[in-house]
């Protein structure tokens, strides 16, 4: 019957979510630490070197692309997600510089 056939793909479609809610979970928690070592960076930074070097940027993008490439995610979607964690790094520290000053006196 088609009814049958609805809802094993809605039981699907539920289990898919589920499982994509708890690796966005999983990022959560990765991002999350990965910001604890942004938050040290910074700390050891002056504030005449807020941002990040163009070479650390484009070594910073060629391997997030590589990577995910190999694990079969296209490489422009691992780009994108890049660039904004890059840009979100420097406009945090912006905002650590404007409310503490320079953090090494």
């Amino acid at each position: 019957s088609t009814q049958g056939v609805s809802s094993a793909a809605s039981d699907v479609y539920k289990r898919q979510r589920k499982e994509i809610d708890r690796l966005d979970e999983q990022l959560i928690d990765l991002l999350a630490k990965r910001w604890t070592y942004v938050d040290q960076v910074w700390r050891r930074k002056l504030n005449t070197e807020i941002g990040y070097p163009q070479g650390r940027i484009d070594a910073m993008l060629e391997k997030a692309c590589s990577r995910a490439d190999a694990a079969g995610l296209p490489p422009w979607v691992a780009e994108g997600i890049w660039r904004e964690i890059i840009r979100l790094g420097i406009e945090f520290e912006k905002q650590q510089s404007e409310q503490h000053g320079d953090v090494n006196n």
